[in-house]
């Protein structure tokens, strides 16, 4: 790729990853020789409206949000060599790639993964947007357990007034594990919608799977709509009674039965202990192969 793909005051580092249809590239500013990312759409057959006009709405949203447990935006601009926006690095495996290494690995920093992965949702509705892909991959987490909310592609603003009672169905978009009953029938959705996709990452988190499977997509968001709600405490018994009730709440088919806003799961956060006992450190943690946002 020419250097002219990258900015004025910018260097390229590193290719991070070449995905489709963006590239992730690390890069260096001049001024101060911070390390920053580059997410870039090449020129090219998928260099279409569609797809900047996606890449202008993702940079949209996340920078009307500003918080520490977020990925920053600083800018967005094209060039001969493509379209891109230059976000804040934080080079490191999502939460879902955590999960698959072990959830015993995990467990000492399960309450502050928990906490912040909150505190980013509730400052996203704070802001006016639902996330509407809530999912452990869009979740990036540290070796220190800092945890950064990543990917705003689905991200929308929850349609109210005459919006919400003339505007007609919603997209049905999301990720088949993590969405809601409502999602699913492409009802006007809200923040606890993000709620219930919240409850399954919980659940997977303290688990190790996903709260349901099925053999076929329509199986999948079937169980979503009426199957019981799968108990937590017979796959980690170190789990309260008391979070694992919790955690289906969040996960209620009905939108009334679950917590009202993020705020409200924050507050029951501080005085529902997730675990019987204190996890401790592992004795040797594995080592993480490093990706960085998307």
């Amino acid at each position: 790729m020419s250097s002219r793909a990258v900015p004025e005051s910018y260097r390229l580092v590193q290719l991070i990853r070449a995905g489709h249809p963006c590239e992730i590239w690390g890069v260096r500013r001049d001024s101060d020789h911070a390390r920053l990312a580059m997410k870039l759409l090449p020129q090219g057959p998928h260099h279409s409206k569609d797809q900047i006009a996606q890449l202008r709405h993702e940079y949209s949203v996340g920078s009307a949000v500003d918080h520490e447990n977020i990925v920053r935006m600083f800018e967005m601009g094209s060039n001969r060599d493509g379209t891109y926006i230059i976000m804040e690095l934080f080079d490191y495996p999502n939460l879902k790639q955590r999960i698959q290494q072990g959830i015993e690995t995990l467990a000492h920093q399960t309450e502050g993964i928990i906490r912040q992965a909150a505190e980013s949702l509730a400052h996203v509705h704070e802001r006016g947007f639902l996330h509407r892909d809530v999912k452990p991959d869009n979740f990036l987490v540290s070796d220190e357990g800092t945890v950064k909310l990543i990917d705003f592609n689905l991200a929308e603003r929850p349609k109210t007034g005459l919006a919400k009672l003339l505007g007609g169905k919603s997209k049905v978009q999301g990720t088949k594990s993590y969405m809601s009953p409502e999602q699913i029938r492409a009802k006007t959705l809200d923040v606890r919608s993000d709620i219930y996709s919240f409850g399954c990452l919980l659940h997977e988190l303290l688990s190790g799977k996903v709260p349901f499977t099925g053999t076929s997509a329509n199986e999948l968001l079937t169980k979503h709509l009426r199957s019981p709600r799968p108990p937590l405490e017979p796959l980690n018994k170190n789990v309260t009674r008391e979070f694992a009730a919790f955690v289906r709440r969040m996960m209620a088919v009905n939108p009334e039965d679950r917590p009202a806003t993020m705020n409200d799961v924050l507050t029951e956060l501080a005085t529902t202990p997730v675990f019987r006992k204190r996890p401790s450190p592992p004795a040797e943690l594995p080592s993480a192969t490093k990706e960085d946002q998307s």
